[in-house]
């Protein structure tokens, strides 16, 4: 493996994480440590939003130099004016820099950039149209002539680091992978070790388990298909199509067989758990590795989290730092994160709202409103947080234009109720986190009943008590036989934690979470976005959104376990304690099992898909991502080089990929160089009209009586010809002769054209 490269990300990564850590010593005062396990997403930050708005009107080496000098000089000023934890910020960047490491061997055991099964292809041709590009936004290097519409904030991250270690894209795509998943690792160390540290909990503990719950973590659904295996196969048979009848691209026959044995077992299918949905946690996209918007922006959203816990824990009296979190931070770090990847910017708004919503401080008086007595408070108060949530909205969308204002995919806006999820698809997904959120809100809802029930005759609270028993069950079951499992087996815990929040005041931050968390999951269930695939309604809202509800949920995980599993541990500890009966022993017995049954279920599908390739790669491997198509291709990957070796941005034609995740269009992914038509992932973001048109113009232009006129109108500078191209035209192939076509290029079965516009004939 490319140790010595690694080295030099993880060196600029720790400059980065030097300059981050006065930021955060000012932006997490009361936190452990200040926040210093945020000091690199943070720097990353500071980098990546001025680097987006001058690069719209340069981006060269001078904007570079502009935005390393402009977070140096803020690190520089913030070390003069706040205690900067130096200690601290050695102990995160470790854990961080464990992160990077673990990841990139993962890496290194199948480096590839490949077209199938992801959208690796989709993403390293952005990394190179922003590496090309010389001003924002680049050009889109599957539709050339018009700007991209793909949220490119995180491959202009991405190409930022690669700059300023002087990387080949190559490598740089899998780094910048290790990178995002060090910022997750370490983000979400630092909000478990603050959220243990509030409840007097061992903070590196906390840290440890919501990296565990959030990272590392999986849907219980792979322990249930591994153990299905178990039950007679007749049984198995009869009852097991909730369990693997969503599974896409096997039969139902084939995923028993397969999905049931850890020597068959692929990881690919656990993302596939609820008909015409797609649903992802952290460690399946990691895995999968795309550079994917989803995928590398969970470490941000955790800080996002952090950020409103910042506010959550800001005093009423500081209502200056409480206005520059919402209306400052935050609106630029979510306008950041939407044009990295837009499904985020709700949940960075939605954060804030449950922060103003739930924190101590009303939110009203942040901007010197008035409070009130009672329920009308109450309603006061969610209005003030929705109103002020709003306009962090409204900022976040200007820090964020014009991508977000103008450059967006087509879409048809949002549409209600979409095909929803049925019981025992949320219980495969989510059912070892319910049983854990469950169980911490009986248990924390206890002291709001007795204060209650204090007075009344023990016989009317017995009625109240099975009146309420019943009207759970009866709703749960109306709800399941609907079809709206959703309303129960999320809403009741949802709903149950925000009333303890205004309840209890031992309901803290991870509650925030935990309704965060689970209102994500029920708001699927309602709304979707009218987006490609038009077949599959909710494919890619649930895609985009499954992997922030779990992210947030196993913040909450860590939250709950280190807090009510650490209390049951201290009472089967404490032998001294005359109110500790064996009732008590048993039912703290029966939480750190739980506690424990719940890591157990998550674990299985990291051990099985991330670790065995991690010590494959230590043993032997590269961050290569590219060498095995030179082994394989070779000729079409020298035309490739010699096309990346041209200046500036050229238009290239290469035969239309409507046939996505195969081999196509290589010369545009691997170079930045724009194509007339690329992947027909542009009819999702243009409209199937348009795309298939310039389809059909380059079809003309290898097999048709326009070519002239099509090279001219699109601009083309060259014409590659390849396998590809060969065998999808045939013998209809035209061969590129007269004076305006020039052999740029040729080795073995690819020929490079140079085009002479001036020579066309365009009649």
């Amino acid at each position: 493996m490319e140790f010595l490269l690694l080295a030099r990300w993880l060196l600029l990564y720790a400059v980065l994480a030097a300059c981050g850590l006065p930021l955060c010593a000012a932006l997490f005062p009361r936190f452990p440590h200040r926040g210093a396990a945020f000091a690199v997403p943070v720097s990353l930050a500071a980098l990546t939003l001025p680097l987006y708005w001058l690069g719209h009107l340069a981006l060269s080496s001078w904007t570079f130099a502009v935005v390393v000098g402009l977070l140096v000089g803020g690190a520089v000023v913030a070390a003069t004016r706040v205690e900067v934890p130096w200690r601290a910020g050695a102990e995160a960047y470790l854990v961080f820099a464990a992160g990077v490491v673990v990841y990139a061997l993962y890496r290194a055991s199948d480096p590839t950039i490949n077209p199938a099964g992801g959208e690796k292809f989709l993403h390293f041709g952005l990394l190179n149209a922003v590496l090309r590009a010389e001003s924002l936004p680049p050009e889109d290097m599957w539709f050339a002539g018009k700007s991209v519409r793909y949220y490119f904030g995180g491959h202009l991250m991405t190409a930022t680091l690669a700059t300023l270690t002087d990387t080949a894209p190559r490598y740089a795509y899998n780094l910048a992978m290790s990178g995002y998943f060090g910022v997750l690792v370490a983000a979400a160390y630092g909000v478990g070790g603050a959220l243990a540290a509030s409840g007097d909990r061992s903070r590196r503990i906390g840290g440890a388990l919501s990296v565990f719950f959030v990272a590392v973590g999986g849907y219980a659904v792979t322990a249930v298909r591994l153990s299905w295996d178990l039950l007679p196969a007749d049984v198995a048979r009869a009852y097991g199509r909730p369990v693997f009848g969503a599974i896409r691209h096997l039969t139902y026959e084939e995923a028993l067989r397969e999905q049931t044995a850890a020597g068959t077992w692929g990881w690919f299918y656990d993302r596939y758990v609820v008909e015409g949905a797609l649903t992802e946690f952290p460690m399946y996209s990691f895995v999968k590795a795309d550079h994917h918007g989803h995928t590398i922006t969970t470490g941000f959203l955790v800080v996002a989290a952090a950020f409103a816990y910042a506010y959550y824990r800001t005093p009423a009296d500081e209502r200056r730092r409480r206005f520059a979190l919402v209306f400052g931070v935050v609106p630029a770090f979510g306008g950041l994160l939407g044009v990295m990847n837009a499904w985020v910017l709700p949940s960075v708004v939605g954060l804030a709202w449950l922060g103003l919503l739930f924190a101590p401080a009303h939110p009203a008086t942040m901007v010197r409103g008035p409070t009130r007595e009672g329920l009308t408070d109450e309603l006061w108060r969610a209005a003030s947080a929705t109103g002020i949530a709003a306009v962090v909205g409204v900022l976040a969308l200007l820090w964020g234009a014009p991508f977000l204002l103008f450059g967006t995919p087509t879409n048809d806006g949002i549409g209600l109720f979409p095909p929803r999820t049925p019981a025992v698809g949320f219980l495969l997904m989510y059912g070892a986190m319910l049983a854990l959120f469950v169980g911490y809100l009986l248990t924390l809802g206890r002291e709001p009943v007795r204060r209650w029930a204090a007075g009344r005759p023990r016989r009317d609270n017995a009625i109240a008590a099975g009146a309420a028993v019943v009207a759970v069950v009866a709703f749960t079951a109306a709800t399941v036989a609907v079809g709206f499992a959703g309303l129960s087996l999320i809403g009741l815990p949802l709903l149950a934690g925000a009333l303890l929040l205004r309840l209890d005041d031992r309901a803290g931050f991870e509650t925030v979470l935990l309704v965060g968390g689970l209102g994500l999951v029920l708001a699927m269930e309602v709304v979707h976005a009218k987006v490609w695939p038009p077949d599959v309604i909710r494919w890619n809202t649930t895609l985009k959104v499954a992997i922030q509800a779990w992210t947030l949920a196993g913040l909450a995980a860590a939250g709950v376990a280190v807090r009510w599993g650490g209390s049951a541990v201290d009472a089967v500890r404490d032998r001294t304690d005359a109110r500790s009966s064996a009732r008590r022993y048993a039912a703290s017995g029966g939480v750190v099992l739980l506690c424990l049954a719940v890591v157990l279920v998550s674990t299985p599908f990291a051990a099985l898909a991330f670790v065995p390739p991690v010590l494959d790669g230590a043993d032997e491997g590269s961050l290569d991502g590219l060498a095995a198509h030179e082994d394989r291709r070779p000729a079409e990957m020298a035309a490739v080089a010699w096309l990346d070796e041209q200046s500036g941005t050229k238009t290239v034609v290469e035969a239309p990929g409507r046939s996505t995740y195969h081999w196509r269009n290589p010369a545009s992914t691997f170079t930045g160089h724009p194509s007339v038509a690329g992947w027909s992932h542009e009819q999702g973001y243009r409209g199937v009209e348009p795309y298939q048109r310039r389809a059909d113009d380059v079809d003309e232009i290898y097999a048709g009586e326009n070519r002239s006129a099509h090279l001219a109108a699109y601009g083309v500078d060259y014409v590659f010809v390849g396998p590809v191209e060969r065998e999808q035209y045939g013998d209809d192939l035209e061969p590129f002769e007269g004076p305006a076509y020039e052999v740029a290029f040729r080795q073995g079965a690819v020929t490079v054209y140079a085009v002479d516009r001036g020579e066309l004939e365009t009649g």
